[in-house]
């Protein structure tokens, strides 16, 4: 058998043996995690929204007992000596800020590389609370203080399903949304949901109109009732939704009916609607809610519980369809069906239940 010699120069084989035996920031004396410190895993980047914490970690061997010092913008960080460093609640005037850490014992010391936090500004913390069914004690469905989606940009282009939370069952009742909770000294806005099973979760909602008086309710009346105001014909089916109030207008959604717009005028409910969708809800018809800043940018939210569609329209005309959950190719915003779902708004995000989770939808990155 012929034997082949490879020569190699010199600074050729020095070379490969001082990278075979290079690692990150390790010490040459170091054998078996003994000598002076190195680094066997760098702090990574972090990036959190304004209001979170970021923590730090770094991995190191050597000789024990190591010491750790972390730094920020090359200043050592007061009681920072751990392996791992948690930041105080970011804010954006943090982002940019860089951290490293010097690992030392009795035989040298090391510094990692410097790792960089990005501070986002996320949205603009909530001071929506909703710890009620359709946001109020009057049962109104408006929520005035929706200062993130827009008549313009709630569309199928901008807007659509983020994702969903799972749960345990179906979730009939409406979400409930608190905002700015203390947990675990950070303030979290958080979504209250309960289930059919019993179970309630906290995530980081008849074809003839009668107006009653209710501050002049009456009492049982053989000849009479104490009904103010009745409109018949109107509504293609039964009601067993609840409507919803915003800028003098009621909305109904009957089943078997499109969701109608009545306008109130001297203290009493239009005989015909000002506008009505193209969409006929099925059943059990579709409980409407409101969300607007102030009295602009109403946007009037309904789900077809028959297919599990969720629905914007404008508030000022309901023939102006804004969005809708099966716009989206490749069925990007679509849910399960539930019956009686009511969509919950808060904080520029809609909240829908389904069979197993709450559906998210909010403005796309």
């Amino acid at each position: 058998m012929r034997r082949v010699f490879l020569q190699l120069p010199l600074t050729c084989l020095l070379a490969a043996f001082w990278l075979a035996g290079c690692g990150g920031y390790s010490n040459p004396g170091s054998i078996n995690g003994t000598g002076a410190p190195y680094i066997t895993a760098q702090p990574v980047n972090q990036t959190v929204t304004a209001g979170q914490t970021a923590t730090f970690s770094v991995i190191a061997a050597g000789t024990a007992p190591l010491a750790y010092q972390w730094q920020k913008n090359g200043a050592n960080i007061a009681g920072a000596t751990a392996a791992s460093y948690a930041t105080p609640v970011t804010t954006t005037a943090d982002s940019g800020e860089q951290f490293r850490v010097a690992v030392s014992n009795s035989a040298g010391s090391v510094t990692s590389m410097p790792a960089t936090l990005t501070v986002s500004a996320g949205q603009v913390a909530s001071t929506v609370d909703v710890v009620t069914y359709h946001y109020d004690n009057m049962r109104s469905g408006q929520n005035l203080n929706e200062t993130g989606l827009t008549t313009s940009n709630v569309n199928a282009t901008m807007f659509g399903k983020k994702g969903e939370f799972m749960v345990d069952g179906k979730v009939d009742a409406q979400p409930l949304y608190l905002s700015q909770v203390t947990i675990g000294g950070q303030k979290k806005n958080v979504l209250y949901v309960a289930t059919e099973h019993g179970s309630v979760y906290a995530f980081d909602a008849d074809s003839i109109i009668y107006v009653a008086d209710r501050d002049n309710m009456g009492k049982f009346n053989a000849s009479t009732d104490q009904i103010y105001q009745e409109i018949s014909g109107q509504l293609g089916g039964q009601v067993f939704s609840m409507p919803a109030y915003f800028n003098g207008t009621v909305y109904f959604g009957a089943v078997g009916d499109a969701l109608k717009a009545f306008p109130l005028t001297t203290a009493k409910v239009a005989l015909t609607p000002s506008s009505q969708s193209t969409h006929n809800f099925g059943y059990p018809g579709t409980t409407p809610s409101v969300s607007a800043n102030g009295a602009t940018n109403g946007i009037v939210w309904a789900i077809e519980n028959s297919g599990a569609i969720l629905f914007a329209f404008d508030a000022t005309d309901l023939t102006k369809e804004l969005y809708d959950s099966n716009q989206a190719a490749n069925s990007r915003d679509h849910f399960s069906g539930n019956k009686f779902i009511t969509p919950m708004v808060a904080n520029g995000k809609v909240y829908v239940g389904t069979p197993n989770s709450v559906a998210v939808f909010g403005l796309l990155p």
